[in-house]
């Protein structure tokens, strides 16, 4: 009798739970920003119920017990101080077993503090190409920022649209010197949004000169009959102001190879094959001439 029992309350078990049941599970949830701010140090509790087989919500319910936080990233345009908690339904579903179904989240609406005062640390860089340098010189070696990132403290809306990075203004121009200066950050600050001050940028410049050569251009593989209009190529140089009278000027090589010939528009490329020591940059200014083609 007694193995009888045992055996029909088994029985009763695996039937009870091969079939399917609703249970009401609760998972705590943090909210984040799309850069990773927490929007609060509030854990919310989501409530919300499931249906599936006996065995798979039990399985689910056990897990479910380490009470791991789920994260939810709100919207990068999220405007509001609340979130609607049927918006975490596909989160949910990603984290239970995929047999088991959502059909009801009862938590209806959380609400997040915006007003409090947080913090960021940004990371400060300086845009070369925006630093307003006197004409013919150029920043040399790398640009140095110290500290290289800075705390923006203000209400959590303010900080939450402030990038990783920004780009300060050097607002000095003409600069033909060694720059070391500590740079205002003011004029970052908004309402509800504070910086740091200052920053101290440090660079090195070198004045460099542009000048005109012209130089004979060396034909390659030109066929008999095949001329080019014009024996002598215009280089633009440019290099340290320092080092004028230590660059060999007529060590250029421009050729005009016609193996690289462009039937299309009967043009040839001059090119560049030798460029002297100490020369920063170098082109020629015209590069592109068309080739005389004997009439037949």
């Amino acid at each position: 009798m007694v193995m009888s029992v045992l055996f029909a309350t088994l029985f009763w078990l695996f039937n009870a739970f091969n079939a399917e049941h609703s249970y009401t599970l609760a998972m705590p949830v943090k909210l984040q920003y799309t850069n990773g701010m927490n929007a609060d140090t509030i854990t919310r509790d989501v409530r919300f119920t499931v249906t599936g087989t006996g065995w798979k919500i039990a399985k689910e319910y056990l897990a479910n017990q380490e009470k791991k936080a789920v994260i939810y990233k709100m919207p990068i345009n999220q405007q509001q101080n609340y979130v609607i908690a049927g918006s975490l339904r596909s989160l949910l579903a990603q984290k239970i077993d995929s047999d088991l179904r959502i059909t009801e989240i009862f938590t209806d609406t959380f609400f997040v503090n915006n007003n409090r005062n947080v913090r960021k640390l940004v990371k400060v860089v300086v845009d070369k190409d925006k630093v307003a340098l006197a004409e013919g010189f150029r920043i040399s070696g790398p640009i140095k920022v110290n500290p290289q990132q800075i705390f923006f403290e203000g209400s959590v809306e303010k900080i939450n649209q402030l990038p990783d990075s920004i780009a300060i203004n050097i607002r000095e121009v003409g600069i033909r010197k060694k720059f070391d200066k500590l740079v205002s950050l003011s004029y970052l600050e908004r309402p509800n949004l504070k910086a740091q001050q200052s920053v101290k940028v440090t660079f090195d410049v070198e004045q460099f000169f542009s000048k005109k050569v012209k130089f004979n251009i060396e034909r390659l593989n030109f066929p008999e009959g095949y001329e080019l209009p014009i024996e002598q190529a215009e280089i633009m140089c440019v290099f340290k102001a320092q080092m004028e009278n230590e660059i060999d000027l007529t060590d250029f090589k421009v050729i005009a190879d016609y193996s690289k010939f462009n039937t299309e528009d009967s043009t040839i490329t001059l090119q560049l094959e030798r460029i002297p020591q100490g020369v920063e940059d170098a082109k020629v200014i015209n590069p592109h001439t068309k080739i005389k083609i004997p009439k037949k």
